[in-house]
């Protein structure tokens, strides 16, 4: 400043004089940095540290403006707040990228194992490739929808069995009914025609019985 040049504080001595706090705490022999008014009336940050050279007492002091010191907080106090917009950003993506990767093969999972228990054994199972929980998770139920088919497969096997052997009983049975109608027709018959002479057989005894052939014997008539 103009009062305050090395020659202007020597020529006029009482505007070019320069006192402040930070000055008198440095002739004070204290040595510090601290914040406040300067000798010029500004706000500053200032450094200062008490010198004895020859026996002159002298202070050095540095100062810097308040807004100028503050300028560097500033911008690191920016650069500090891009950083964490970045990370969040990145944690939200990568958070997506995550749950992306779990949500879609358990949503699909889900899906299929409705399909199954609705009967539906032939979708096709994605994720058994996979090297993790999801990919084991879903290797299982691809192993449970074959098992059921093998189940299935083999109930099916099982009763066309019995059908085969329903339809040879039916026909063994049609053989049986068939048989059973003949043997009532030749009893029927049979009965008929051994009644007609049982018949014959049964006056002619009668009669001869009652003498139409002559006296019979009492041992005749007995048998």
């Amino acid at each position: 400043p103009e009062n305050h040049s090395l020659m202007a504080s020597f020529q006029n001595e009482q505007n070019g004089s320069a006192d402040s706090q930070f000055i008198q705490n440095g002739f004070s022999n204290i040595t510090g940095i601290a914040t406040g008014i300067s000798y010029l009336g500004s706000k500053v940050l200032s450094a200062y540290v008490p010198l004895n050279i020859f026996g002159v007492q002298w202070v050095l002091i540095a100062e810097i403006s308040e807004k100028e010191s503050n300028l560097g907080i500033n911008r690191l106090s920016m650069v500090l707040l891009i950083m964490a917009l970045l990370s969040i950003i990145s944690l939200v993506f990568i958070a997506f990228i995550l749950s992306s990767s779990i949500l879609t093969p358990v949503t699909s999972l889900t899906k299929i194992t409705g399909e199954i228990a609705k009967g539906n054994l032939n979708k096709e199972i994605e994720w058994v490739d996979r090297e993790d929980e999801l990919g084991s998770l879903a290797q299982s139920i691809n192993n449970m929808r074959n098992s059921i088919r093998e189940h299935i497969a083999m109930i099916e096997e099982k009763n066309i069995e019995l059908g085969q052997k329903i339809t040879v009983i039916e026909d063994q049975n049609l053989v049986l009914q068939e048989a059973d109608k003949l043997k009532d027709e030749f009893l029927a018959n049979t009965s008929h025609e051994l009644r007609t002479p049982t018949n014959g057989i049964i006056g002619i005894a009668e009669s001869m019985l009652d003498g139409a052939t002559g006296e019979l014997e009492i041992q005749q008539k007995n048998n």
